[in-house]
């Protein structure tokens, strides 16, 4: 598998991810907890959407053959993605005064779906980049 095709898959298989998951997040408030998303809910999964894709470019405009400069990236992208949800958590709470309770259950749901996307693509991309120095 190439860099390419490795962009297009995780991407995939992100924005399939975050859409189910939104879905069924919201039949899980409403049917289990009664509780109705909160105003802009689906802008929750489009902050975590454009993080995967600030990592994916990020992992494609960096120099692959120098593995010092590679974990520096790799942290950035953690920076960054916490970064950005703790900016959507003080909009969200601050600017559009939603329920505290419900939003942080649910931003922590998104977070821990987004980890392991990214941990299961960063093991693809690490198996990728031992192919191509082989």
């Amino acid at each position: 598998m190439d860099m390419k095709k490795f962009t297009i898959l995780s991407f995939a298989v992100l924005v399939v991810l975050l859409f189910l998951s939104a879905v069924l997040m919201e039949l899980v408030m409403q049917n289990f907890f009664h509780i109705v998303p909160f105003s802009n809910y689906y802008l929750l999964p489009v902050g975590f959407l454009l993080a995967g894709i600030v990592k994916l470019l990020l992992l494609n405009i960096t120099d692959r053959t120098n593995p010092k400069r590679l974990g520096q990236i790799f942290l950035i992208i953690k920076t960054l993605k916490n970064l950005i949800v703790a900016i959507f958590g003080l909009v969200y709470i601050f600017g559009l005064h939603v329920e505290i309770k419900s939003f942080l259950v649910v931003t922590g749901v998104y977070y821990m779906i987004y980890l392991a996307y990214e941990t299961m693509s960063l093991i693809r991309f690490e198996k990728l980049l031992k192919k191509e120095h082989a």
